[in-house]
């Protein structure tokens, strides 16, 4: 998972909507498979604006993510 998390970085720059919704999406599944992790990446990573809210949103729009984890994710908004 961190390889993953790594090479996701290297879109720090992106501006291709559908590339950013992507990894906006992948990064939701990623939380629901994986919390501990994601949470250490969305603390430190070099994502854009766009990515990591919309990564947010997904993850506070899913039935698999709980009332507690869904505002703890607000404090990583950008």
């Amino acid at each position: 998972m961190l390889e993953i998390f790594k090479l996701l970085n290297d879109f720090e720059f992106e501006t291709e909507y559908y590339v950013n919704m992507v990894i906006a999406w992948f990064i939701a599944e990623c939380f629901t498979k994986n919390r501990e992790q994601t949470i250490l990446f969305l603390k430190n990573n070099n994502l854009n604006k766009f990515c990591i809210n919309k990564a947010i949103q997904k993850c506070r729009d899913s039935f698999r993510i709980s009332n507690e984890d869904k505002e703890m994710l607000l404090k990583f908004k950008k």
